[in-house]
């Protein structure tokens, strides 16, 4: 499978094969003197590939969607999206207290039978938090793959007792 970078130099190779072909054949039949050839030669690479119909021509390389994707960046190249407070992007950030994981406590008789205090809200087998996408409880510790809303990310943690994890810096912290 060939990179991104590979396909747009194999691309780039057959238009150029492409524009010279057409330049021999203008020079044969002489038209390369004409004003309208001369006035071709000045115009910009992108007006050139129009005229020879590059864009009718199917890829080799590239599928039609990659082919419109390539299309694209090069139109926006230098302009950059921000996402607007309207857009579904946006999200507001929470409070500092809540970007926290903080396990206060465990009580642990089974594999199946346990009961863990996390953010201050009691967890059991039956009552997982939305954001708890797996949870494993041990004697000592637990580990759990907290889902963060805000960053759209899934992180696995080993918490202990009185050990808290911040989101946003990726540390643990005591008690």
């Amino acid at each position: 499978m060939l990179t991104i970078k590979q396909k747009t130099s194999f691309y780039l190779i057959i238009c150029m094969i492409l524009m010279f072909a057409t330049h021999a054949k203008a020079q044969q039949t002489d038209i390369a003197q004409t004003p309208t050839t001369q006035a071709t030669a000045e115009k910009p690479i992108a007006d050139i590939f129009e005229t020879i119909g590059v864009s009718t021509i199917k890829s080799l390389v590239f599928t039609s969607r990659e082919h419109q994707e390539i299309i694209i960046a090069r139109r926006s190249a230098g302009k950059v999206k921000t996402a607007s407070s309207t857009s579904p992007e946006a999200k507001d950030k929470p409070l500092d207290e809540e970007r926290y994981v903080h396990l206060q406590g465990i009580v642990y008789t089974s594999k199946e039978d346990w009961v863990v205090w996390l953010n201050g809200i009691r967890i059991s087998p039956d009552a997982l938090p939305e954001e708890a996408l797996g949870m494993e409880v041990f004697k000592d510790y637990i580990e759990i793959k907290w889902y963060d809303d805000y960053t759209n990310q899934i992180i696995p943690l080993r918490l202990r007792p009185m050990q808290r994890f911040n989101i946003d810096s990726r540390i643990f912290l005591p008690g």
